[in-house]
């Protein structure tokens, strides 16, 4: 009776409280260096303020977006200053 009391009060909007895992728009692209760790990996974008979002892809490509208010450009420069575990960066549009 209490679970078809609150089946019967709720709006029955299925989105209402969830979102997608990969619904972040990407603000980077970026390949890593085949001998990085991934704890090497994992702190660099704790430091640089970004998630992936996607990735790897077939191609090993990784979907980054920011997760501060720091400047896209800021974090570039951050990604790219490492690059013995960054091999490639591109912003995205």
């Amino acid at each position: 009776a209490i679970g078809q009391t609150f089946l019967l009060t709720t709006d029955g909007a299925p989105e209402a409280g969830y979102t997608l895992a990969g619904g972040a728009k990407a603000d980077f692209s970026i390949t890593v260096q085949p001998d990085a760790t991934e704890a090497e990996l994992r702190e660099l974008l704790l430091d640089a303020g970004v998630e992936i979002v996607s990735g790897p892809s077939a191609l090993g490509i990784y979907e980054l977006a920011l997760t501060q208010a720091a400047s896209r450009d800021s974090t570039a420069e951050k990604l790219r200053a490492a690059s013995d575990i960054i091999e490639s960066l591109e912003m995205a549009d």
